[in-house]
This record gives structure tokens, sequence and C-alpha cells, in this order.
């Protein structure tokens, strides 16, 4: 006669069965790429400085370096983020290449299977800007942790650039960017449309405008010159101006 399962080996099999029903879902990836107003020192130099994050990054409450520092390109560094009942404590590993890049990574959490993100910072077309990438790679552990944990995480990411934002104008002033040269230069950026290119003959204009009264004889070949001067101006944005912009998004 063929064996009975024992009742402890089912109740095993509808336990790795519920188990297995809880198991993380694939990686979530969020990554954007903006235009900065300050330099990539000075972006650079916030980034690494993993000590100051639980004074501006959202809801972390905790941050302190364990071990190595961001002079010798190598630190580990304990953080805590919490939330209303949530609390998790977790140790990132980071790697530093100044001025271009940041990566860290997380290995020993309970919440997150794995967690790494990374800054890229590149020259942006003007002194004083930066093309920043963002991008952090994640995933929970389980279900449980995932629904608790799923969106409040997202919005933090979502938040993060922002943040650092913030504490670049805080510690170095306004971004170069901000209104007035700022403004002249999301209208460059536009490309293609009428936006950029009329900024740009407007200026043309007015550093040499037309006399008020031009002589009656003179009237005619002067508007001619103009119109042929008017056809010789040509826009052509500089390199990383065009339609990539200043905005991201997910990826």
């Amino acid at each position: 006669m063929p064996r009975r399962a024992a009742p402890h080996a089912h109740a095993l099999q509808q336990a790795r069965g519920f188990l297995s029903g809880l198991a993380a879902e694939d990686s979530k990836v969020y990554q954007e790429r903006r235009l900065l107003g300050w330099s990539p020192e000075q972006l650079y130099s916030v980034v690494s400085r993993v000590d100051e994050y639980s004074r501006f990054v959202p809801w972390c409450v905790g941050s302190k370096v364990l071990r190595g520092g961001a002079e010798g390109g190598y630190l580990e560094a304990e953080l805590e983020v919490g939330f209303q009942v949530f609390v998790e404590r977790y140790t990132s590993k980071v790697t530093l290449q100044a001025p271009n890049k940041v990566h860290s990574s997380v290995s020993d959490s309970r919440l997150f299977d794995h967690l790494e993100s990374t800054w890229l910072l590149r020259p942006g077309p003007q002194p004083g800007t930066t093309w920043l990438v963002f991008k952090v790679d994640f995933a929970f552990r389980s279900a449980l942790y995932r629904h608790v944990a799923d969106l409040f995480f997202s919005e933090v990411v979502k938040r993060m650039i922002g943040a650092f934002e913030g504490r670049c104008r805080e510690v170095y002033g306004p971004s170069s960017l901000a209104a007035g040269g700022g403004g002249r230069r999301r209208a460059v950026e536009g490309g293609g449309g009428g936006g950029g290119g009329g900024a740009v003959v407007g200026q043309l204009q007015r550093q040499h405008p037309q006399p008020h009264q031009p002589h009656p004889a003179l009237h005619q070949s002067q508007t001619q010159q103009q119109q042929q001067r008017q056809q010789r101006i040509e826009y052509k944005p500089a390199d990383g101006e065009g339609s990539g912009g200043a905005g991201g998004g997910a990826a």
C-alpha cells in the first residue's frame, strides 16, 4: 500500500506554498535626468556628505559614517529611514569618484532584497551648470514588506533630487538657472520652436536698432539689407541642447 504523507509534511508543503506567494517582485528602477544650476563640484560635495543626509533627505532620521570617507573614495554609512510606524536601518556601501560619480549599495537590509543608487554628474552647457543623472534600483524581500513600503519608498525616490537641489541652494545660494539668466537659458533650450529662435533674433535686433526715421532715399536699400541680414540669422543649438532638455523620465 502507498504511504500516506505525514500531517506535518503536508503542513510544511502548505507553508512553503504560502511563502512562495510572498516572494518579492522584480526590481523597480527609477531614473531621472535634469539640468541643474550648480557646478559638478558643488553637487558632488553635497551628495558625498552622507553624514548630513538626515538634515534634508526626505524621511531620513539618522545618518552617520561608520568607516572610510569621501577623500579615500570609499565609505560605509548607517542610514535610518522612518515614516509613522515604519522604521528601517541599514548599512550603505558608497564608492566615490570626484567630482563625477557617487554609487551606493545595500546588502544587509531586512526590507530590501537589494538597493542601489547612482549619481552621475557632467558639466552643463554653461559654467556653473551640471547635467545630473540619478538612478535607483531596488526590490523588496517579500510581499509583506512590499505592501507596507512600496508606495512610501517610491515617493521618497521621486523627491530625492528636489531635496538635494534645496540643499545646494541652502549651501551655495540660488541656482544659476534662476529667473533672469535661467529664463533665457530655458528659452534657448526649447529648440526648434519659435520661442528660442525668436529670443535670439529679438536680442540681435535690440543690439542693432533701426534708425527711427530713415531718409526716404535710403529707406528701400536699408529695408533690403535688413531682410538679407534676417535671412542669414540661423540659430543652431550647442551640444547637449535641444530635445534632451532639462527634464527627465522614469525608466
